[in-house]
């Protein structure tokens, strides 16, 4: 069975928009049927999902964020020293083990706005500049994306 496939059908079902991303990359599969705008073309069809990670069964999997959630991307043990450092702590919610460090998944923020840099390593991404994310079970350079907290989105209004 394609795993990929079975993650896209599973979060599409949740109502968060996929998107199948390059082999081994964070970048948006370049298809001008099925995902002709890029992060643009992110869908909850499962119809078009099916086609594409049938298509493509070796493509990573992203996420739109936006309407979806609110995403805080923290990178390395830098990321967490500065939220340490501003009196922040990271709430109890779903939360994503990335390459380099963890996606705090947020319920949606028209408040928080998309940044690169928001605290040193610590970076913000919706829905306001067509944000996506990379998500598990995607694979890059043999470092996985992974689940470590099925939690529901969090909450953090601190941050804002």
């Amino acid at each position: 069975m394609n795993d990929m496939l079975d993650a896209a059908l599973s979060y599409a079902t949740q109502g968060w928009a996929v998107l199948a991303l390059s082999p081994n990359s964070k970048v948006p599969i370049s298809d001008s049927l099925l995902a002709p705008h890029g992060s643009l073309s992110a869908t909850t069809d499962p119809e078009i999902i099916t086609k594409l990670f049938t298509t493509y069964p070796k493509a990573n999997l992203g996420i739109a964020c936006g309407d979806s959630f609110t995403v805080v991307d923290l990178d390395g043990p830098e990321a967490k020293d500065a939220l340490t450092q501003a009196g922040l702590e990271i709430p109890e919610c779903r939360t994503h083990k990335t390459p380099r460090g963890f996606h705090i998944l947020l319920e949606p923020d028209t408040e928080l706005a998309q940044t690169a840099g928001l605290l040193p390593k610590v970076d913000v991404r919706n829905g306001a500049s067509n944000g996506y994310i990379v998500c598990p079970p995607s694979v890059i350079d043999g470092n996985p994306y992974k689940l470590i907290r099925d939690l529901p989105l969090g909450q953090w209004p601190e941050l804002v």
